[in-house]
């Protein structure tokens, strides 16, 4: 189950398998790998008698990759300057890519490590906005992805629309 930005269920046809270069529809639409990692982490530590100990520890992690975006519209006829905002909810761990200045079309290829225990009640909400400067930047089009609905006992690598 995922929603858009006007908290409704997107449907099947808003997660876009295929690339949409040849497509002829002109909606924003963005490319995303989505990982989640479990991984064991050595930790060691000395007491105060030089007693030294060792354990392993679990440690889990969602790694995003913003790769590309399509169609981010003019704004009053001029090339849009856009950077993507991806958040982790309820957590609320805010990340963004670099500004694509002048891009309607853009690439990013940017990875952001997210730490998580569990991906139940997850939302991962994505936002295309227009210039960093301001507090008030534009925003082009978001789509919450709830991540308990996913299978991401492998990498994904989908195109979502943005509403």
């Amino acid at each position: 189950m995922m929603e858009n930005s006007h908290n409704e269920t997107v449907n099947e046809n808003s997660i876009l398998t295929e690339t949409p270069l040849g497509d002829n529809d002109k909606h924003l639409k963005i490319q995303l790998c989505v990982e989640f990692f479990k991984k064991e982490v050595k930790s060691s530590r000395t007491s105060k008698n030089t007693l030294k100990t060792s354990n392993r520890q679990e440690k889990k992690q969602l790694n995003v990759t913003i790769s590309k975006l399509k169609n981010v519209p003019k704004l009053q006829g001029k090339n849009p300057n856009p950077f993507v905002k991806v958040r982790l909810l309820p957590d609320d761990i805010i990340h963004t890519t670099e500004l694509q200045q002048g891009k309607s079309d853009a690439q990013y290829f940017e990875t952001f490590v997210f730490p998580t225990e569990n991906l139940s009640e997850k939302v991962l909400r994505v936002e295309v906005c227009d210039k960093k400067v301001t507090r008030s930047a534009k925003t082009f089009g978001k789509v919450d992805i709830s991540l308990d609905t996913l299978n991401l006992s492998k990498p994904m690598l989908k195109w979502f629309e943005l509403a």
